[in-house]
């Protein structure tokens, strides 16, 4: 298989291709395609895919066995596992009909399949068609066993886990889809969800700057922790760097601030990152995703974590939100000494508000 992929390698369509030296036909019914000089590679596409606020792939379209192209809506779990793919035929305005649908044993492997098969299964990936593992792009799955078949690149971390477990053997709740993450803490589903949804959108502005940042912070030699809080908390959540104070107590020190960023005083990318809960609940409203919920507030917070320095003040974020202006509107904005870093931010918003749709 072939694919045009995007900046955060969305597959945006998938073709098949068909090696030849001599003629061969199209179809049964069609006539053979002369030969060109030498051998060739006959591409033709099987699937085209759009993108929502989110990674999965909510509507696809395929073609019939007549070449005929149809649309594909798909349901997801929790997890983001495929569990119901509904076809709308497209010569008729007739209600949608199930072309698939998937159950699936704790990690992954397909318990039920009903309908075609389809191209990608548990947590929305695809498995290798050689070695019918999934390829979950850094390693190797093998959803009969629960386990990668490569070693845990970040395995040193973990001393207590088998450097080829799955999500440390808690499939149901968590997800490994590439191998590398950023960590969760004291979050519950719907404000991850929120998190990943700001972080998609983020690639999708296809910023080189922007995408430097978060390819950084999602990496291997990076160790972010991921909080949540609200203001004047009385609970008090442990640092996950080993810091002295808990992150309440540095939390509430900033009560304006929309995030913060608590850094190993060794630098080595190991950071505890605090949102403002409220600033992440706003990320989706009644009409859909909201861009400006939390996006600029968690690239912000990353850029302060993957730096091997404490940042402070307002020069990181001019310099930050300047390069991502400049990238917006291709070089012409200007930047000068007098321009505050609220000018600059409202500048950012305004072109983000002026963004394709």
């Amino acid at each position: 298989m072939y694919y045009l992929l995007g900046g955060k390698n969305e597959q945006f369509a998938v073709y098949n291709g068909m090696e030849f030296t001599d003629q061969f036909p199209i179809s049964d019914n069609a006539a053979a395609c002369t030969k060109p000089a030498g051998q060739g590679v006959y591409l033709f596409p099987i699937e085209y895919n759009t993108y929502g606020a989110g990674s999965l792939i909510p509507l696809s379209y395929k073609p019939d066995e007549n070449g005929n192209w149809n649309k594909y809506y798909k349901i997801f779990d929790h997890l983001g596992s495929v569990r119901v793919e509904m076809k709308f035929d497209y010569q008729t305005p007739a209600p949608p009909t199930i072309a698939s649908q998937y159950d699936y044993e704790p990690f992954g492997k397909p318990l039920i399949m009903q309908g075609n098969t389809n191209r990608v299964s548990f947590i929305d990936k695809e498995k290798d068609k050689e070695s019918i593992l999934g390829d979950f792009g850094v390693r190797k799955y093998d959803d009969g066993l629960g386990r990668f078949m490569q070693i845990d690149k970040m395995a040193d971390k973990y001393y207590s886990w088998t450097p080829y477990q799955y999500c440390k053997n808690n499939p149901i709740f968590y997800l490994d889809n590439n191998g590398y993450k950023l960590f969760y803490k004291n979050m519950d589903n719907a404000q991850i969800k929120a998190f990943k949804a700001n972080i998609d959108f983020l690639y999708s502005l296809n910023s080189p700057s922007i995408t430097k940042i978060l390819q950084k912070a999602e990496g291997p030699k990076s160790e972010i922790y991921i909080n949540t809080l609200g203001r004047d908390v009385k609970t008090k959540t442990e640092s996950n760097i080993k810091r002295s104070e808990t992150l309440e107590t540095e939390w509430n020190r900033r009560p304006d601030a929309g995030g913060l960023t608590l850094q190993n005083p060794k630098g080595n990318m190991q950071a505890d990152v605090i949102i403002n809960k409220g600033n992440l609940e706003d990320s989706f409203t009644e009409n859909g995703f909201n861009k400006f919920g939390a996006s600029l507030i968690i690239l912000d917070e990353l850029n302060h974590a993957t730096q091997n320095k404490n940042t402070t003040g307002t020069d990181d974020h001019i310099e930050l939100l300047d390069k991502i202006v400049n990238e917006l509107v291709g070089g012409i904005f200007d930047c000068s000494e007098d321009n505050t870093e609220d000018y600059i931010k409202g500048e950012v918003i305004y072109q983000l508000e002026n963004q394709p749709k």
